[in-house]
Parts: C-alpha cells; sequence; structure tokens
C-alpha cells in the first residue's frame, strides 16, 4: 500500500513569503513546492516497495529525479523515519524500514 504523503498540515506562507526561486529559475510557491516535495516522496516510497534496496544512484534512476528535489524528498522520507540509509564504500543504499 503506497502511503499518502500529505501537506495539509503545513500553513501557507503570508503572501509576501509565498514566491520561492528553484535553482533552475523557476519559481514556485512554498505550497507548490511542498506538493511537489511530497510527490516525489511517494515515487521514492513506491519504487523501494517495488524493488527492494536500492543505491542512491539506481533509485534516482528509477524515479527519473534530479537534485535537489530527489534530496528534499529523501530527507522528507528520512525525517518521517520511512527509510534507512547505509554507507557501502562510497556510496549509500536506501531500503523501506
Amino acid at each position: 500500500m503506497r502511503p499518502a504523503f500529505h501537506t495539509s498540515s503545513l500553513q501557507a506562507p503570508a503572501q509576501s513569503e509565498t514566491r520561492v526561486e528553484w535553482l533552475e529559475g523557476q519559481s514556485h510557491t512554498e505550497v507548490g513546492m511542498h506538493e511537489d516535495i511530497g510527490q516525489m516522496a511517494g515515487a521514492i516510497w513506491h519504487a523501494l516497495n517495488t524493488r527492494g534496496e536500492l543505491s542512491v544512484a539506481q533509485l534516482k534512476k528509477e524515479v527519473g529525479a534530479k537534485s535537489p528535489l530527489f534530496d528534499w524528498a529523501i530527507g522528507w522520507l528520512a525525517r518521517e523515519d520511512k527509510i534507512v540509509m547505509t554507507q557501502k564504500k562510497r556510496s549509500f543504499t536506501i531500503r523501506l524500514k
């Protein structure tokens, strides 16, 4: 079962704080950015649930992700205690708890 990553508990920023400039030059509202991160976190969770433990490179390829969105979603899943990261030599693997 795929978990739902809801952003309903997030408070909407004040109107003057809604625009965030992304590294690629795109602008999104903070709420939109949280939704993007939540969707990426869901895609990562689904890939790990389907394929099992993957290296960071394999997981990025599996979900077709680019930094920094992928990194933020991994951080979200780690903060929510949904994943385990293990260092293997010079890389890391990720699996669901």
